[in-house]
């Protein structure tokens, strides 16, 4: 066995366990969303960078968003425009070991929303390792990473949008 194949098979073993324990403990919903964090992959955003459009629909500025972006290293195109994270960013059970990932990790925000496909291993480890009070993503049946998951094909992303945003002026937190 490999060392890629050894961290996988233990970063999944850290997602089971992490997913029993989030399950028991109810996280506080924040009164209004001030901050919000994006997982997504950096294809998406050298596409379509839709999050000026997103901070106007939320009411904030661009600095209360705080972006990381998935960097595949099979692809040749890598974003320089917001910081990345790699496979090789994570150890052993999912530890992170970049100080970048670490950092966004340890950012409480009140939103997290994760663009990334459902199967990427590494941004689902993010999900359960960043102190979020909301997470939001697409939906898939088998995940239990999110409080808010809509179910729309994941290359629409206004479409998601405009639905996360109905949800969150339903629950009262926009303005």
């Amino acid at each position: 066995m490999d060392i890629f194949s050894l961290k996988k098979k233990t970063a999944y073993k850290f997602i089971k366990n992490r997913l029993d324990k989030v399950k028991k403990t109810n996280n506080i919903i924040p009164v209004k969303i001030q901050s919000v964090g994006i997982l997504a992959e950096s294809k998406l955003f050298e596409a379509y960078d839709f999050t000026k459009k997103l901070g106007d629909n939320f009411g904030l500025k661009p600095e209360d968003f705080k972006i990381l972006l998935y960097e595949n290293p099979d692809e040749d195109n890598i974003n320089i425009n917001y910081p990345g994270f790699f496979e090789t960013d994570f150890g052993l059970f999912g530890k992170i070991k970049s100080d970048e990932v670490k950092n966004f990790a340890n950012t409480k925000f009140d939103l997290l929303i994760n663009y990334c496909a459902s199967d990427n291993l590494f941004a689902n480890i993010l999900i359960l390792r960043t102190k979020a009070c909301l997470n939001a993503g697409f939906y898939n049946e088998k995940d239990e990473f999110y409080d808010i998951a809509i179910k729309v094909s994941s290359n629409k992303i206004d479409t998601f949008n405009e639905e996360l945003i109905k949800y969150l002026n339903i629950l009262r937190l926009l303005d």
